[in-house]
């Protein structure tokens, strides 16, 4: 028992004694972070350690230096490297927000000052974004370029994100930019011979509600009091058309037709039956019907400013059916060819129905 006790004991040593190494071998080879992370989980456990303390400090001073070292580096660069910047900073928080509670007040007073550089570098992307997104604007309003207004909303975006003041001029001046920028598309459908148009306006009419896009709005049916681009929808007939083979299945069975009855010398009736071969034959006849249904979408008008992949779909289905003729001795014919009230195929309007819904998804993934 004793060395059972003993034993233990050495093991719980000798776990607490790599934990500690092991949080020092990181340290020792540059990897701070994992280092930090190592000896933060032993405090958080109550292993209040001074060597734990040491290394958890020690490694929050390195992974600092190390980032404002880049942080001053990307600093000068351009707008996506000040933004990296401006990351990196917020990675020191988040890693001093976790160690906190054990990290000494003279590094809390260094991540306080960076808090400021910090406030400062996001006031410059802001203001820079701000006066390139105004440019933006008026240059969009000055030509009547919508693409330009987009790139000012996203540009207001980001300088509203930077931006901790109060944000008004820089929320109004993006509204501004998104009315500029939008596109009105109308999308009409021309006539055609076949009965289905109140179908395919009961399915297309969605599409004013299913493109989501900040600059997009989209009518079906005219009535728009300003058009930038027009789509017209050319649709086919349904067309079908039928693929078949004929097959003879021939049957054989052995059927009682009869008895033959005889008395035996005590008077009792014995009966044998009298068997016969009979045949008979099944015509199946294997048909599959194909349905296709086309649609052209063309863009009619066009301010150059369309995002729209015009062109023609395609929709197909398919459908499989067996009918049966039956000769000769009916008796020889197994009973599921006997059945009269077989199906017949589809109709085709409720195949055409189906057929728009499909041309509708695709004509969907055309913006």
């Amino acid at each position: 028992m004793k060395n059972q006790l003993a034993f233990i004991l050495s093991l719980s040593i000798l776990i607490l004694l790599c934990a500690c190494s092991s949080a020092s071998k990181l340290y020792d080879k540059g990897n701070y972070d994992k280092a930090f992370s190592k000896a933060l989980s032993g405090l958080k456990k109550g292993k209040k350690k001074r060597e734990d303390l040491k290394i958890l400090n020690n490694s929050f001073d390195k992974i600092m230096t190390d980032r404002i070292k880049e942080i001053e580096r990307l600093k000068t660069g351009d707008l996506a490297d000040q933004e990296e910047a401006h990351k990196l900073y917020e990675k020191i928080f988040d890693t001093y927000d976790e160690g906190k509670a054990f990290l000494d007040s003279d590094l809390g007073n260094q991540v306080d000052g960076h808090f400021v550089n910090r406030k400062v570098l996001a006031a410059h992307i802001s203001d820079t974004y701000a006066d390139t997104a105004k440019r933006k604007l008026q240059q969009s309003i000055q030509y009547s370029n919508k693409l330009d207004a987009q790139t000012a909303y996203y540009q207001f975006r980001k300088a509203i994100y930077y931006d901790d003041k109060d944000q008004y001029e820089l929320d109004s001046l993006q509204a501004i930019a998104l009315e500029e920028g939008t596109v009105f598309y109308e999308v009409l459908r021309s006539s055609f011979d076949f009965d289905l148009g109140w179908e395919i306006d009961r399915v297309f009419d969605d599409i004013e509600d299913d493109i989501n896009d900040d600059f997009v709005v989209v009518q079906y049916g005219d009535g728009l009091q300003e058009v930038d681009c027009s789509i017209e929808l050319d649709f086919s007939e349904l067309n079908q058309y039928d693929e078949s083979d004929v097959e003879n299945i021939d049957f054989e069975e052995r059927i009682i037709t009869g008895y033959d009855t005889q008395v035996d010398t005590s008077g009792t009736k014995i009966e044998t039956p009298i068997y016969d071969e009979v045949t008979g034959t099944v015509r199946v006849s294997r048909i599959r019907r194909y349905s296709e249904l086309a649609m052209i979408a063309d863009l009619r008008g066009s301010s150059g400013v369309c995002d729209f992949d015009e062109g023609r779909l395609n929709a197909g289905s398919y459908e499989d059916q067996e009918f049966y003729e039956l000769y000769g001795d009916e008796r020889a014919i197994p009973d599921r060819y006997k059945q009269r009230n077989r199906n017949d195929f589809t109709n085709p309007n409720n195949i055409a129905e189906d057929l728009i819904d499909d041309l509708y998804d695709d004509f969907r993934r055309m913006w």
